[in-house]
């Protein structure tokens, strides 16, 4: 029997060590900085060693990451 995608992602564990980089980009301006600090804290996400806040203009997408 194969599975769908869906079913193997709801039966599957992940442990922080598996998951990749949070990268939270914002709008290059003082309140979009305000507001991506925001849902850092709201999202409890700033615990994470792998956090990274980047202004839209500034983001260089990585093909190896």
């Amino acid at each position: 029997m194969s599975q769908s995608l869906s079913e193997i992602a709801e039966t599957q564990t992940y442990h922080l060590g598996q998951l990749t980089p949070s990268i939270v980009l914002y709008e290059p301006s003082f309140e979009g900085w305000l507001s991506a600090v925001f849902y850092v804290y709201a999202s409890r996400l700033q615990d994470h060693a792998s956090l990274q806040l980047t202004a839209q203009d500034r983001y260089v997408p990585s093909l190896i990451t």
